[in-house]
């Protein structure tokens, strides 16, 4: 087993090339993406939904406010390989305590442990930053925002009065989207600091230019954060209120809790969104159906595509970046996720109408065994590519 996951580390740490594939319906053996049946797909959206009569029927399953479920072989999956996650983590150190598994807008599998059900939320951490994002792009289609090109100080000129660095004066939604703001930011040596700062918002903008603004990925809680009030400052209500009205209360979620970021006025952007796994994976379904829930458009269409366009390589062993959002490939899969603290992810796989929901105690040793399963197991569980009547 460990010869096993070292070689899984090894494969996602391989820079990921985005390969967009229509994948055909083949009854009895998955499928390569690079020769499923089918023409290649002009987006990342578009898969075959020849088997439906048409989309609304396989968007009918989708929850208003709770999930339908199905067995896994009524949606094209292997139950024996799906179940083997199971016996994974049971026999691995303690820290995941929920995996959900949805397809074709129904859950096909879903386990709990370590005492945590489907009606308990779960501290998300950094998956928040992917809420941030979908938030943001909500405020420029509401008009809070003219777009990702405005510039940070606009949004907190008390900080820049004296400010004499032009970089810094550069310095846009877009970059922070991206974590390309080019402020000097250390994610192990600076959390603690500006978490216990006065002013956390000051400690981030105060820091020192490390590269010109655009050029240099570097991941920083900080500069997440600053999104969060840039949201409060222009809708005039906080965070929290403006995910509830537009986010949260059209899907249903009616759990979430966020705390607010310690010594300020703004709700954490960077992290401690709470929901549950099956909420959660309403954010999931929300991408996979770019932004349209129901009859409702909550998200821009392009502002998913964008969000899920590679905007620079990020970190490779994790995989490229959109707006804040992560990009990798997965049993062969191009895969979506957002990703948090000790083992909490949403992965989307557009290709097979899938999504994936872990959450772990983020305060225990983590494995990441997160990655292992969906590569390994669940992915691969998939048999029939299409969606499923």
């Amino acid at each position: 087993m460990k010869r096993r996951f070292a070689t899984f580390i090894l494969h996602i740490s391989i820079t990921c090339i985005f390969i967009f594939v229509n994948s055909g319906c083949v009854p009895t053996k998955q499928p390569s993406p690079e020769t499923a049946k089918g023409t290649l797909i002009n987006s990342v959206w578009e898969y075959n939904l020849e088997n439906a009569e048409n989309a609304s029927e396989v968007n009918s399953t989708y929850p208003a406010i709770t999930w339908k479920e199905s067995t896994p072989e009524e949606q094209g999956m292997d139950s024996i390989l799906l179940l083997k996650t199971d016996n994974i983590i049971t026999n691995s150190p303690p820290d995941l305590n929920s995996v959900l598994v949805i397809r074709n807008g129904y859950i096909v599998y879903e386990k709990y442990y370590q005492g945590f059900n489907k009606d308990k939320v779960n501290n998300m951490k950094s998956c928040t930053k992917s809420i941030i994002s979908t938030l943001i792009g909500i405020a420029i289609d509401k008009k809070y925002l003219s777009g990702i090109d405005q510039k940070l100080a606009d949004f907190y000129p008390e900080y820049f009065e004296n400010e004499t660095d032009t970089n810094k004066k550069q310095i846009s939604i877009k970059h922070l989207l991206t974590m390309t703001a080019g402020l000097k930011w250390d994610e192990g040596s600076d959390t603690w600091p500006w978490t216990t700062n006065s002013n956390p918002n000051k400690y981030v903008i105060d820091k020192p230019m490390s590269s010109t603004p655009g050029t240099n990925w570097n991941y920083s809680s900080g500069s997440a954060h600053l999104l969060s009030g840039i949201i409060t400052k222009t809708s005039k209500i906080s965070t929290l209120e403006f995910a509830q009205k537009y986010l949260f209360s059209p899907m249903g979620i009616t759990d979430a809790s966020w705390e607010k970021q310690a010594n300020d006025e703004y709700y954490c952007g960077a992290g401690n969104l709470y929901l549950t796994p099956r909420d959660a994976a309403k954010i999931g379904l929300l991408y996979l159906q770019k932004g349209l829930w129901g009859n409702q458009q909550l998200v821009p269409e392009k502002w998913i595509e964008d969000s899920l366009t590679k905007q620079n390589d990020g970190y490779p062993p994790k995989g490229e970046y959109g707006y804040l959002w992560w990009i990798n490939k997965y049993g062969g899969y191009t895969t979506y996720f957002a990703a948090g603290y000790g083992g909490q992810f949403i992965f989307i796989v557009p290709a097979l109408n899938m999504i994936i929901v872990t959450t772990a105690s983020w305060d225990k040793p983590s494995t990441n065994i997160s990655y292992q399963l969906v590569n390994d197991y669940i992915v691969p569980s998939v048999i029939n590519t299409m969606p499923v009547k």
